[in-house]
């Protein structure tokens, strides 16, 4: 039995900086989980903004026809679509926020 002035072991602590070897620190967990649903969020926005394979556009081409002579022309609206670079850009930063989780800090063994 351990004397009551003794000091508590420092895996017992629980002012200990890092996490017990195996686990996997919180804000790892949370980075995981925001990467993963950032770019689970934007390949959902882009399929149903219209999965465009090209490059993003701020304006689309409508073709109409005119009533009176028959002839047909092309009127642009306003309208946001986003292109393959905003796919790539979103789940390439979402990729990311999950792969610096797989860093980890070397620490130093002194003997």
């Amino acid at each position: 039995m351990a004397p009551p002035f003794a000091s508590p072991t420092p895996a017992s602590s629980p002012s200990s900086e890092s996490p017990p070897p195996g686990s996997i620190a919180a804000w790892r967990i949370f980075l995981r989980f925001i990467g993963a649903l950032l770019a689970v969020v934007i390949f959902t926005y882009w399929a149903a903004a219209g999965a465009n394979t090209g490059f993003t556009k701020d304006k689309i081409a409508l073709k109409k026809t005119d009533e009176v002579t028959g002839i047909e022309f092309v009127e642009y609206q306003d309208h946001f679509l986003p292109g393959i670079e905003f796919l790539a850009a979103g789940t390439g930063l979402g990729l990311a926020l999950i792969a610096i989780t797989f860093f980890r800090k070397k620490t130093k063994h002194t003997s």
